[in-house]
């Protein structure tokens, strides 16, 4: 805000009866589509699991295959972004963090490059990333939707909601909730104490970030049900 410039971190979250979505995207600071690459990369990614299913994908045998579809669908609709504002592609460039979540069965795929990352808070007392950051040549740096070798850092994995009691998706700028791959004493203190979503927000508030901080949390509310 003192320097008047746009957030450049995006939000999307979609709640229907067959499908959880829940992601994040940094735009590349410096670049003048960024926000709209992220918000492209994120509506991508919905309709490329809304095709297929959750429970579908995680019981696919070739996950490079997955990974290799997703970076394909990424590119091609941030090219015809690219082209019709005659821009280059990496105007658009972003990282991408995506949770999705089969309400019926529970299981759960992420989709994650570069920084930012999920925590998870275990029904069994643990505390863990459950996917954690990747920075690239060094901490200033990371892999973005535009990267050259964008194919081999985009990370999978799969899972059940059910073993956990709530999730945290946050961006490199929320720090204050983990810093690279260390989930700050606070964070660690308030999912022990079972604090509400408010006070993580103050979390982050209080730590004065220098960089756009987002950060979304799922909940979940009963045993068969996520929110």
């Amino acid at each position: 805000m003192k320097e008047n410039r746009e957030c450049e971190d995006v939000c999307a979250i979609s709640e229907q009866n067959n499908m959880l979505f829940y992601g994040l995207a940094d735009g590349q600071s410096g670049k003048k589509y960024c926000r709209i690459g992220g918000e492209a990369v994120l509506s991508e990614i919905a309709r490329y699991i809304a095709e297929r299913g959750v429970q579908c994908l995680s019981q696919y045998e070739y996950v490079d295959e997955i990974q290799y579809e997703i970076i394909k669908a990424v590119r091609k609709r941030l090219e015809l972004l690219a082209a019709d504002s005659s821009s280059e592609i990496t105007e658009y460039s972003s990282t991408l963090l995506a949770l999705v979540i089969d309400p019926e069965t529970d299981d759960y795929i992420v989709i994650h490059l570069g920084d930012g990352g999920i925590i998870g808070d275990g029904i069994d007392g643990s505390i863990k990333l459950v996917s954690a950051p990747e920075n690239g040549i060094t901490s200033k740096y990371t892999w973005l939707t535009t990267s050259e070798r964008a194919l081999l850092h985009l990370r999978i994995s799969f899972g059940k909601m059910s073993n956990y009691k709530r999730m945290i998706m946050f961006t490199d700028g929320a720090d204050a909730i983990a810093h690279g791959a260390n989930i700050s004493m606070a964070m660690r203190k308030l999912l022990k104490e079972r604090g509400d979503t408010c006070q993580i927000a103050h979390i982050v508030e209080r730590s004065e970030p220098v960089d756009d901080a987002s950060f979304i949390v799922i909940d979940r509310k009963s045993e068969g049900s996520s929110n």
